[in-house]
């Protein structure tokens, strides 16, 4: 029996919910849209880096320095790791008269990894990105709403709990370059790590 990833026993049912609070900055919600179940983690470390004036990416986590530093270590062990690393990339910044303003408009695309007691799974999608700065600034702020997540990579031993699922978030990130690279090699090495999806269900169909 495989074991639920203990990130996700922070699932909520949304039965035992009156109504979703509005989400504060640096805080996420992560929807399923099949199941009763949400994740609404805290993300208080933040980055962002401007790639032109139009477009940026921005990463936000959970994972404490110590975990971050020890990402790499020879001896460390992804196991005791866990978190969410979320990367928001702006591509297009939505303006009145040019692009469309609308949450069903797609400027942003999202991956959204958790791990927990050595499982990995990589949520990926597209959605709307709203800012309220432009990029190129000391901070850029924004929410990304209603974005389509599914699944795209995992260990095998992750379990799914959301299927296709919807996430929100809104952020006000610091321009740190440094650290934006930092998230961004971690988040690289967890999708390497895990295996696509389709070749998860391929295997399985071939057992």
């Amino acid at each position: 029996m495989l074991a639920i990833p203990a990130v996700l026993a922070l699932l909520i049912p949304l039965g035992a919910c009156v109504h979703v609070p509005f989400l504060h900055r640096g805080e996420a919600e992560l929807r399923s849209m099949t199941e009763p179940v949400l994740l609404s983690p805290s993300l208080p470390v933040r980055a962002y880096v401007a790639l032109d004036k139009r477009e940026a990416d921005v990463y936000l986590t959970d994972l404490s320095d110590d975990q971050l530093t020890r990402f790499f270590d020879d001896d460390a062990s992804w196991a005791a790791f866990e978190g969410q690393i979320v990367h928001v990339r702006m591509f297009i910044q939505p303006r009145a008269g040019r692009t469309p303003i609308e949450p069903t408009a797609i400027s942003a695309t999202v991956r959204y990894a958790i791990m927990s007691n050595g499982s990995i799974g990589v949520y990926a999608g597209a959605g709307f990105c709203l800012p309220r700065s432009d990029p190129g600034g000391n901070s850029f702020a924004a929410s990304l709403t209603g974005a389509d997540v599914r699944l795209a990579r995992a260990t095998p031993d992750f379990v799914d709990l959301l299927g296709p699922a919807r996430l929100s978030v809104d952020f006000n990130a610091p321009n740190n370059p440094e650290l934006a690279a930092t998230l961004r090699e971690r988040l690289d090495a967890l999708a390497r790590y895990a295996d696509p999806v389709d070749a998860r269900v391929s295997a399985h169909v071939e057992d």
